[in-house]
């Protein structure tokens, strides 16, 4: 369903009609969403998502992305001469605070750790132990 993405979405929220408790429909609707532009709804669908699967690093960091993009709406904005008032500003401030939160969580998960590129450093210290090849 690569390139067809309305139709993606329609079968992914089918699958979670079907079966809730499956964890892929909701990261990949979180993709969907975000390709899609519709930021609000990958956070949506991400909190859904770790509120049935807690621990999918996934979802934390799709929350992270989605956050994100909102914060950059806002400053192109801002850089635009549209002055935030002090409630939009609050709520960058909270969007731009839960974008860090979402990707440390992330990052500090164990497929977030593993994922992480390794030193030049680590690599040389475990050069020859045999241990590159697990890494």
């Amino acid at each position: 369903m690569m390139g067809e993405p309305t139709r993606a979405v329609e079968s992914l929220n089918r699958a979670l009609l079907l079966d809730p408790d499956f964890k892929a429909p909701y990261v990949n609707l979180g993709v969907a969403y975000l390709r899609q532009g519709e930021h609000e709804r990958a956070i949506e669908i991400s909190e859904a998502g770790l509120a049935r699967h807690p621990d999918t690093p996934q979802c934390q960091y799709h929350i992270a992305v989605a956050c994100c993009q909102l914060c950059l709406f806002e400053e192109a904005r801002e850089s635009g001469g549209v002055w935030l008032s002090m409630s939009e500003a609050a709520a960058y401030e909270a969007l731009r605070s839960r974008s860090l939160e979402a990707f440390r969580k992330a990052r500090e998960s164990d497929i977030g750790a593993n994922r992480r590129p390794r030193s030049a450093a680590a690599a040389a210290a475990t050069a020859g132990t045999g241990e590159e090849a697990a890494a």
